[in-house]
């Protein structure tokens, strides 16, 4: 494989070639702003970076530490002309490849499998393998299978007038919060979803309900705020959303019922020019 360089220019991710010509890149850093008795301070770090071509398609994606403010890790799509081919990920302070996924389309360019690789001691190796099921363009079946075969996960999706529903069924051990099932019924209209209704049912046989409201903004349609409600009688979380003029998301906050900031993030974006240099797929082959 080639060995990636990591170049981090106004916290832009990129790979070197000498001589290349450049190209127009465009990042977008999230800044996390601390809180403070529920209000928004000054302070503020970045934790996340996300690098798109000028079609809008990702390329880079770079995760920092929360508390350390240091690369965690960063993570490479590799596309074949508009088909996604390869996502990578390395470790930010060793650059070795940790996790690999390889894509495969069925004759309707939609995804039809997902092979998972992760590094397991000093190899990387087959660890799961995800399985897409179509009628005809809509998806209504997705499987995760583990190394030996053995399912891991699996979600049945059914679409009926104005109701969309996801039923996901997990195997004791794989779900890191120990949900058994979860179903989520979404219910729509033009388009949109209007409320979800969430039922997690756990293995030690405790069950959950959530229920989300959308509200859209008339100009762009765009969601504005989502209205999280934890149980019948709960007092809800509010996450809310803004938007520059064309469009772009440049805000996501959420709030308690009083209005005291819980999170508070800000997207920023700009135009870099860059060298990207060749990309080229991680060899599974190589030890």
């Amino acid at each position: 494989m080639k060995k990636h360089s990591i170049f981090l220019i106004a916290l832009v991710l990129f790979e070197c070639t000498v001589w290349a010509q450049p190209d127009t890149i465009i990042a977008e850093n999230t800044f996390k702003y601390q809180i403070l008795d529920g209000k928004r301070t000054s302070g503020k770090h970045v934790i996340e970076q996300k690098t798109f071509d000028l079609q809008g398609k990702l390329i880079r994606q770079i995760f920092f530490s929360d508390s350390l403010m240091r690369i965690e890790k960063y993570t490479g799509f590799i596309y074949d002309n508009e088909q996604l081919i390869s996502v990578e990920t390395f470790s930010g302070s060793n650059d070795e490849i940790q996790e690999i996924k390889r894509y495969r389309y069925g004759p309707n360019h939609f995804i039809s499998e997902v092979y998972v690789y992760k590094r397991i001691n000093d190899n990387i190796k087959l660890s799961e393998r995800i399985v897409h099921r179509y009628n005809d363009t809509v998806l209504i079946k997705k499987e995760i299978f583990n190394h030996r075969k053995k399912w891991l996960e699996r979600t049945f999706y059914t679409q009926e007038e104005n109701k969309n529903t996801e039923l996901t069924q997990y195997r004791k051990g794989y779900s890191a919060n120990q949900i058994k099932q979860q179903e989520v019924v979404s219910h729509m209209e033009n388009g949109n979803i209007l409320r979800s209704e969430i039922r997690n049912m756990y293995f030690s046989g405790e069950s959950e309900e959530i229920q989300v409201e959308y509200q859209y903004q008339e100009k762009n349609n765009k969601v504005l705020k989502e209205i999280w409600r934890y149980g019948s009688d709960s007092v809800p979380k509010i996450k809310e959303f803004r938007y520059s003029r064309n469009g772009m998301k440049t805000g996501e906050f959420i709030m308690d019922e009083n209005d005291n900031y819980i999170k508070f993030l800000v997207f920023e974006r700009k135009k870099h020019d860059v060298i990207r240099g060749k990309e080229e797929m991680y060899d599974l082959k190589e030890k």
